[in-house]
């Protein structure tokens, strides 16, 4: 059998992408370290966008492509385990804050702490490019982990000298 050409898996894995991801949004939920979540990471390495930069090589954490989905992701998203995504904007009137990402014009409330809502526009495409985005701060956030994490030793000394310099400059 012939192998696939660069242009015909990069079609497969985004055809794999939007078929996850349509189960997903059919479903309402997913998390990104489950088992759905891993299938996007999957698709979304082996389509490799550009605007992601390395993302599919584990050894490099691809601090262009963080930059730009942080650019385009409200601000305290880091900090989420939830993401509310709805339709119409039902927090017009409530005293939730409202954030617009520097180089998004997507709005989007702070629920609370640990929890986000995205008032979704433009449809699908929308819920796509937000899940391709998270999909990519969790496969970033597994490098730097195993980066800084020994298994047996806890984190690295490079860890805690970054820490050190950090609550110094502050």
């Amino acid at each position: 059998m012939e192998e696939l050409s660069k242009s015909q898996r990069a079609r497969l894995a985004i055809g794999t992408f939007k078929t996850i991801a349509d189960a997903l949004i059919l479903r309402g939920y997913y998390k990104p370290s489950g088992r759905s979540g891993e299938k996007l990471s999957e698709s979304l390495q082996q389509f490799d966008p550009e605007i992601y930069g390395s993302m599919s090589d584990h050894r490099i954490v691809e601090l262009q492509g963080l930059k730009y989905v942080m650019d385009r992701m409200p601000r305290g998203i880091e900090k989420c385990n939830r993401i509310i995504l709805t339709a119409n904007e039902d927090f017009h009137d409530t005293s939730f804050e409202k954030i617009t990402p520097l180089k998004r014009r997507r709005h989007s409330y702070i629920v609370s702490d640990k929890e986000i809502c995205f008032v979704i526009t433009r449809g699908l495409t929308e819920i796509y490019d937000i899940m391709t985005h998270i999909t990519f701060l969790n496969i970033e956030s597994q490098k730097i982990h195993r980066q800084i994490c020994h298994k047996e030793e806890g984190t690295c000394s490079e860890w805690h000298d970054l820490k050190s310099i950090i609550q110094n400059d502050t």
